[in-house]
């Protein structure tokens, strides 16, 4: 019964191994025919299914604390090009000002038009 309410745990294994792992303690407790073996069985398979459960929700907590460092990476770098692009392209104003640039290169392109 303590296999069957944990199957549904998002935390757990995956039913098909709590299932196997139901069916073959039963088997076993119908081939030896004895209440005492069969609550052996349970018993450790109720003990290898809490100790994977454990195992995956330490795992489940790795992959959650290795996202939010990617995320806090992610932040932290968007910040430091963003402050190492204003510090490099400092002396170029038009780099932020299309229409400037456009604006100067025709008047240059019509200057040079002019001359010749």
């Amino acid at each position: 019964q303590l296999l069957e309410q944990c199957a549904g745990s998002s935390a757990g294994p995956p039913a098909s191994q709590v299932s196997a792992c139901k069916k073959a303690a039963e088997e076993a407790a119908a081939q030896v025919g004895t209440g005492s073996f069969k609550g052996k069985v349970t018993s450790a398979c109720s003990d290898a299914f809490r100790k994977i459960s454990l195992q995956v929700a330490g795992a489940q907590a790795v992959v959650r604390a290795a996202e939010d460092l990617c995320l806090q990476a992610d932040r932290v770098g968007v910040q430091v090009a963003t402050k190492h692009s204003v510090k490099e392209f400092r002396g170029l104003p038009l780099i932020n000002s299309p229409q400037e640039l456009i604006r100067r290169l025709t008047n240059a392109a019509s200057a040079n038009d002019n001359i010749s």
